[in-house]
């Protein structure tokens, strides 16, 4: 259920301040950190138990699409399945000025769980592979699993626009992975402030708010994870290593929308690294190279 406050103008330091939340599971139902669907009974004595957003008059788009993925994303043992993925201390941070990207200090505007939009005239941004999962948006066969140490080679459409393959999973242990998807500025990602390959760590230990979902970002420097996409088209890196977690992710080339993406130990991603001249990858995708991969750098593979 969504709820319009007719003539109800809010916003940061004006009125009651929240242009809109989401009442159930969310500010109902929380006692404790816990979210449920709390019943509702009406006056007529019909028990409401489903979501619920409020919205002040003023809303943007922005804000009622994250609250509605709330709502649909409903609760599992206490938990939104559809968290909030900006920064709790941050948002609550007392400051003479909110801007709306204050808060969204885990990965900026590349879920609009973390950030509700970039500009107020602007359309939102879309749902990260993380969110997609979540709402139930993606297929299993859609997102593909790499063990970390095991090389595989996989073709990555934009996650925008669909396709048979739009993420990786790399298992770090029960309640840790990393994510891998292709970005693409098109349909619903059309106002992101870059394309290329985005990786996170996800952390599902961690309390809503707290960074359950971390963007690794290809240039810390740049304000709000606005070149955080690894590519081969000039973004600030190429590739992501982690030698503790030994997972490389090396974006290789771009064909269309789509990304030839290269998921390998840590070690083997080093430049001049000859590889075999044959990758199987995932069931629905078979790439072939023959050669081998000469450099890390935009000119690819052989084929």
């Amino acid at each position: 259920m969504v709820a319009v406050i007719h003539r109800c103008h809010t916003g940061p330091g004006l009125g009651y301040g929240m242009v809109c939340y989401c009442a159930n599971p969310g500010m109902l139902s929380r006692g404790r950190g816990r979210s449920d669907y709390v019943p509702i009974r009406t006056r007529r004595g019909t028990v409401f138990q489903k979501g619920v957003v409020v919205m002040a008059e003023n809303f943007h788009l922005g804000f009622m699409v994250h609250d509605l993925a709330h709502a649909i994303g409903g609760v599992d043992r206490g938990r939104r399945l559809v968290p909030d993925l900006y920064d709790f201390p941050a948002q609550s941070r007392p400051r003479q000025q909110f801007h709306i990207h204050d808060a969204s200090t885990y990965m900026g505007p590349w879920d609009i769980m973390s950030q509700h939009f970039l500009e107020w005239r602007q359309t939102p941004p879309g749902f990260s592979l993380f969110s997609m999962i979540r709402l139930g948006y993606l297929r299993p066969d859609q997102v593909t699993l790499v063990q970390p140490g095991v090389t595989a080679l996989v073709r990555l459409s934009a996650l925008a626009a669909g396709g048979p393959m739009l993420g990786v999973k790399i298992p770090l242990s029960p309640e840790r992975y990393l994510l891998v998807e292709n970005r693409q500025q098109l349909k619903h990602d059309q106002v992101l402030p870059a394309s290329g390959v985005m990786i996170y760590e996800v952390d599902e230990s961690r309390r809503e708010g707290w960074g359950q979902v971390k963007a690794m970002n290809a240039d810390p420097g740049a304000p709000n994870f606005s070149r955080a996409p690894y590519g081969v088209e000039g973004q600030a890196r190429l590739t992501w290593t982690d030698p503790r977690l030994n997972v490389a992710v090396v974006p290789i080339s771009k064909e269309g929308a789509d990304y030839l993406v290269l998921v390998t130990d840590a070690r083997q991603a080093r430049p001049g690294r000859r590889w075999p001249g044959t990758w199987r990858v995932c069931p629905k995708v078979r790439i072939m190279t023959s050669g081998a991969l000469r450099s890390w750098n935009c000119s690819g593979a052989d084929r």
